[in-house]
């Protein structure tokens, strides 16, 4: 699988880290055009994917709290059926912030982008607060736990055993965990020592342009 990221290259001051981004599109209210423009974005490189025979791959889209609206399940089904791409190819990705609290509305809109057949995955899970009972009662496909919690992972036995608590319970409740920020191959044989079933990180690649991505992966 792979994770659409956006990049703002500043004609002045270069490349801009992502939450700066994301904040100043917040801020403005650009979030919901620039959204919905990444989500199409991704759909047609998916669909240009799946023409040249690259079927078997999952494409994340990381979704702001602020996008959460009635009409966003909708206007996701639309994109997508402008490309002709069943809804399981695309994962919307939402902060865990934004999605564990059953009381929000958001949560409830994250469940109807659920039944649309999209998978939902949870971000940054670990930072905000943990409730996976939560996340039992509400609709979701994967788990990312956050690269805050790789950090010094050899040398904390607590950290692994609590890791391990998560990655089985959220695996009995059929929901796949990935593990962000995996840099070192230490990391890497700690995860597969506890039956982490996906990585993401610098350890496999960093980002990479469309383009580059395609030789990547032959």
């Amino acid at each position: 699988g792979v994770e659409s990221l956006i990049r703002w290259k500043h004609p002045s001051y270069g490349l801009i880290p992502a939450p700066i981004t994301v904040a100043l599109a917040e801020d403005s209210g650009l979030i919901r055009p620039i959204g919905l423009w990444v989500f199409e974005t991704a759909c047609q490189v998916r669909k240009s994917w799946l023409d040249a025979g690259i079927t078997d791959l999952w494409m994340a889209v990381n979704v702001s709290a602020l996008q959460l609206e009635s009409s966003f399940p909708k206007q996701l089904l639309d994109i997508a059926a402008r490309y002709d791409l069943p809804p399981s190819l695309l994962e919307v990705e939402v902060t865990e912030s934004s999605a564990l609290d059953s009381d929000k509305p958001e949560s409830h809109i994250l469940s109807r982008v659920y039944d649309a057949g999209f998978p939902v995955a949870i971000d940054d899970f670990g930072v905000a607060y943990a409730n996976l009972m939560t996340l039992a009662r509400l609709g979701f496909d994967e788990l990312k736990l956050d690269k805050s919690l790789m950090d010094d992972l050899g040398d904390s036995d607590k950290r692994q055993r609590l890791l391990r608590l998560v990655i089985e319970a959220a695996g009995d409740m059929g929901i796949r965990t990935v593990a962000e920020g995996v840099e070192t191959r230490e990391q890497l044989e700690i995860l597969r020592g506890l039956r982490c079933p996906v990585v993401q990180g610098y350890l496999l690649s960093p980002p990479l342009p469309v383009e580059d991505f395609v030789s990547f992966l032959a």
